[in-house]
C-alpha cells in the first residue's frame, strides 16, 4: 500500500523501518508528508536530514498544532528567517506554543512579560509573567523554579511575598537536581545546598 501512494500506510511503514532497522525511512515519511500526512510532517521536523528539509516541514507541522513545532516556528521568525514563511507572527507562534504547554515557551513568555518585549509587543505586566512561569514549573521547566524562587522570597518585581511557595519551589529544586529532572543536570552539591 505504501508503495501505491497511501500516505498513511508510508507514514507507518516509516515507523516500521525507523524502529526495526534505521534504514531509509525518511523517504516514506517525505512522500506522506506530501500528501497532507500531519504525523509524517512532524516526524520530519523532529528528525531531518538537513536544516532546509525541516525548514520546509515545519510550517505544516506548526499549523498542524505541534507544540515544539510552534516553538520553533517563534524562534524562526525571531530570526527573521527568510526560509520560513508564516501569515502569523512571531508573538503569536509564542503564545500558541504556551497555551498547547510547551515548558520552555510558557518560561519564555513570562520572561518577556516580566520585562517587556516592544518587538513583539508584549508590555510588562508581573501578574501575566507569574502566570506562564507557574504553567512552566508545572511542565517541568526548571529556568522558571528559579525565576519564582526568588521573586516570592523577596517579593520582588509585582510578585507577592510568600515564603511558603518559595520554599515549595526550593524543594522541587533540590529534588529536580538530585535526580536531574527539570532541564537542570544532576548535580547532588547543589541538591543538598537548595534543599
Amino acid at each position: 500500500l505504501a508503495d501505491l501512494g497511501f500516505a498513511s500506510a508510508q507514514y507507518h511503514l516509516a515507523m516500521v523501518i525507523k524502529e526495526d532497522s534505521g534504514h531509509s525511512y525518511q523517504s516514506y515519511l517525505v512522500r506522506a508528508a506530501e500528501q497532507g500526512h500531519l504525523k509524517a510532517a512532524q516526524q520530519l521536523v523532529l528528525h531531518p536530514r538537513s536544516r532546509e528539509e525541516k525548514l520546509r516541514w515545519l510550517p505544516i507541522a506548526a499549523e498542524g498544532g505541534m507544540a515544539a513545532a510552534e516553538y520553533q516556528m517563534y524562534l524562526e521568525l525571531l530570526k527573521s528567517n527568510p526560509g520560513v514563511q508564516s501569515s502569523k507572527t512571531a508573538r503569536d507562534w509564542l503564545i500558541k506554543a504556551a497555551n498547547n504547554d510547551h515548558a520552555s515557551a510558557q518560561y519564555e513568555l513570562g520572561r518577556h512579560y516580566i520585562n517587556g518585549y516592544s518587538m513583539l509587543k508584549i508590555e510588562k505586566d508581573s501578574a501575566k509573567a507569574r502566570q506562564w512561569w507557574e504553567r512552566a514549573v508545572g511542565n517541568g521547566e526548571g529556568q522558571a523554579i528559579a525565576e519564582l524562587i526568588w521573586r516570592y522570597e523577596k517579593g520582588a518585581q509585582g510578585f507577592p511575598h510568600d515564603p511558603q511557595r518559595a520554599f515549595e519551589l526550593l524543594n522541587l529544586a533540590g529534588d529536580s537536581y538530585q535526580h536531574g529532572r527539570n532541564g537542570l543536570a544532576q548535580n547532588t552539591q547543589l541538591a543538598t545546598e537548595k534543599r
